[in-house]
């Protein structure tokens, strides 16, 4: 009679572990062994650099904007020197012929190769076809194809997209679109497959098989990995704006907007993008329930979590539950992020109207000077402050000017161009200090004058004595500004 509870006990135990659920993604030795050994001789901070994404264009020298190229010196800054693992978005900012994609990305990919033999993931948003490669087939957006509802068309479509994206040999999409779509305000809608989930459900799973393939372990080179997005509520928006908050509670999250994701990830899906707002006041890139338990462990997925733009940093200066930008790294990755996208440039323009009078001693001063410059901001910029640390530059302007001491003046236009460089650092919670050092060309076309006081008005008047250019090269710009944060959250 002693031996009936252990006996029983080993029925629930054999019970329970036929139950388990599988994992999402079979294991497959082969590959987990290739990543335990490539881990073993990484050292943190490539492991680091491993997790980073960043935008085309910090690879890219737009010194000359006619003719950008792909720059080997800031390839060796980014791959070279920070082990960056992966790079999205359009070089050179417009869609490129199939040809241009080939050289751009194996370049890439050789230098990630070579440094530490894994490849580069690079990814674009393919939503409703190749749409960033000339010539390629554009389908009908998500909204339509959901109005279909025919599975076997959504992954002929997306079978058709995935094949002319890796003939870029672009290896990754940030598609499909499954958020579903119940409020009509919401500025996204035409992307996803409608506001039904089982309709969202059918159609995902069919896109990602047309992108990725049967197998998940083996995507062939007609296949791409799909990123599956944006988990989840994106598609109810309090405000009914992009990126901003829902108010979901968590019953319904799991009865309707999660449904999606988990039939996805069952089917093979091989990567994830979170939702950039917050649900109930809580962010998603911090919400580890979610992110680690929903996903990674009730579903036994080992496939890869991406942000959406620049989302980490939001939970320092939008949502302010982090008090640095490090420390929001810290909560991210501690929720289930494995890679963030991130942005370093920014475009500053001003205006400047320098005005001075001293009419006893005959001295004035007017300027009236617009710039428009391109920054690239260096280092970890950490803190609440968005672009502070150092910067350099790319500027071009012009302007108007009259200079007078005593009797004797000058006025023109000018223009000027070159590079800039500089330190920007908070001061207080809006205010900033910047400053900075330009080098470059500078020309005018001048008037040189006299002012003398003739007439029966006894006023003054100029008279004008000569013509000329001036041309200048060296330095152009010596600055020291406070500048006003006019909104600390802004982000592109």
């Amino acid at each position: 009679m002693k031996k009936i509870p252990i006996l029983f006990l080993g029925l629930l135990g054999g019970l329970a572990a036929c139950t388990r659920i599988p994992p999402a993604i079979a294991p497959d030795k082969k590959i987990e062994t290739r990543i335990g050994e490539l881990l073993q001789k990484m050292t943190l901070e490539e492991k680091i650099g491993q997790m980073c994404q960043l935008t085309a264009g910090v690879v890219i020298d737009q010194s000359d904007p006619q003719h950008p190229v792909l720059s080997e010196a800031l390839l060796d800054t980014v791959i070279g020197r920070y082990k960056v693992g992966s790079i999205l978005n359009i070089p050179f900012g417009v869609g490129q012929p199939r040809e241009v994609w080939i050289r751009f990305i194996n370049r890439i990919q050789q230098r990630s190769l070579d440094e530490l033999g894994i490849p580069c993931i690079y990814g674009v948003d393919q939503i409703h076809g190749a749409s960033y490669t000339q010539g390629a087939t554009l389908f009908p957006q998500g909204i339509n194809m959901g109005a279909s509802f025919n599975r076997g068309l959504m992954r002929r479509c997306s079978e058709i997209s995935a094949y002319e994206t890796r003939a870029c040999a672009i290896p990754w999409t940030f598609a499909p679109v499954m958020d579903l779509g119940r409020d009509p305000r919401w500025p996204r809608m035409w992307e996803s497959y409608g506001e039904d989930t089982y309709v969202n459900s059918q159609m995902a799973v069919a896109s990602v098989l047309g992108f990725q393939g049967e197998d998940p372990n083996r995507v062939d080179d007609r296949h791409v990995a799909a990123c599956i997005k944006h988990f989840m509520a994106y598609g109810v928006p309090v405000s009914g704006k992009d990126r901003t908050p829902s108010s979901v509670t968590r019953n319904v999250l799991r009865e309707k907007y999660f449904a999606p994701f988990m039939e996805c990830i069952r089917a093979g899906a091989l990567s994830l993008m979170v939702n950039s707002a917050s649900n109930g006041g809580m962010p998603f890139h911090a919400d580890r329930e979610l992110l680690t338990g929903w996903i990674k462990e009730e579903l036994d997925w080992d496939g890869l979590i991406v942000t959406d733009w620049n989302d980490i940093y939001n939970l320092c200066e939008r949502d302010h539950i982090a008090v640095s930008r490090k420390d929001a790294v810290r909560i991210a990755v501690n929720a289930g992020i494995e890679i963030p996208m991130r942005e370093r440039w920014s475009l500053a323009m001003e205006w400047v109207f320098p005005w001075w009078l001293w009419e006893k001693k005959q001295h004035a001063l007017e300027v009236l000077n617009g710039n428009m410059e391109l920054r690239y901001w260096w280092g970890e910029r950490t803190g609440r402050n968005q672009m502070t640390g150092w910067f350099t530059g790319l500027y071009a302007g012009g302007g108007y000017y009259d200079v007078e001491w005593k009797t004797k003046g000058y006025q023109g236009e000018f223009v000027s161009a070159g590079i800039t460089g500089g330190f920007a650092h908070s001061i207080s919670k809006n205010w900033r200090m910047e400053y900075s050092l330009g080098l470059g060309y500078m020309g005018s076309k001048y008037r040189e004058y006299t002012a003398k006081k003739c007439g029966e008005d006894d006023q003054w008047h100029l008279i004008l004595k000569n013509r000329g250019n001036f041309h200048w090269v060296g330095p152009t710009q010596l600055k020291v500004s406070l500048v006003w944060m006019i909104n600390r959250g802004y982000r592109k």
